[in-house]
């Protein structure tokens, strides 16, 4: 049989170790739910960021094309060439048929750009969350672990 204050000690100094565990658990939980939102807004800067310059790119790459077909309707006007048929049509339609194949290839270019940080901010909320069932778990271990040592000290008070 154990002496009552030493077992009373025992107990007092195991619930607080158990508290203190738990607390810097929590404490972890909250770090990681933080540290996880502040990525994903990072990310999601980011993405926002890929999505305006691909808007840039394009509107940069009309102003080109219009240029383009200004300059080619300019010159054909300057030689004497009429516009509106023959070879000055069909470059004309080259040049937007190049143009629309060149904002397909940044389009998807974009896309791929956007969506893997899409998948980026996938991965960090799971890798957050796994993180966080990980410190749960470690909390309900705690309160196993101080049961375990609650009993163990009560044995001992009955002389085990």
């Amino acid at each position: 049989m154990g002496d009552p204050i030493s077992l009373g000690i025992m107990a007092a100094s195991a619930v607080v170790g158990a508290i203190g565990q738990r607390n810097q658990l929590s404490s972890a939980i909250k770090a990681q739910n933080m540290a996880t939102y502040m990525r994903v807004e990072q990310l999601k800067s980011q993405q926002n960021r890929e999505k305006t310059q691909a808007a840039m790119e394009a509107a940069e790459r009309s102003r080109k094309l219009t240029r383009t077909l200004a300059r080619q309707r300019a010159i054909f006007a300057g030689a004497g060439i009429e516009g509106e048929t023959g070879t000055a049509v069909t470059l004309g339609n080259e040049s937007k048929a190049v143009s629309a194949r060149e904002q397909k290839g940044a389009d998807l270019m974009s896309l791929i750009r956007i969506g893997n940080v899409g998948m980026k901010i996938g991965q960090t909320k799971i890798a957050g969350q796994s993180a966080v069932r990980g410190f749960k778990s470690q909390k309900r271990n705690v309160l196993v672990n101080l049961a375990g040592d609650l009993a163990g000290i009560a044995s001992k008070k009955k002389g085990g």
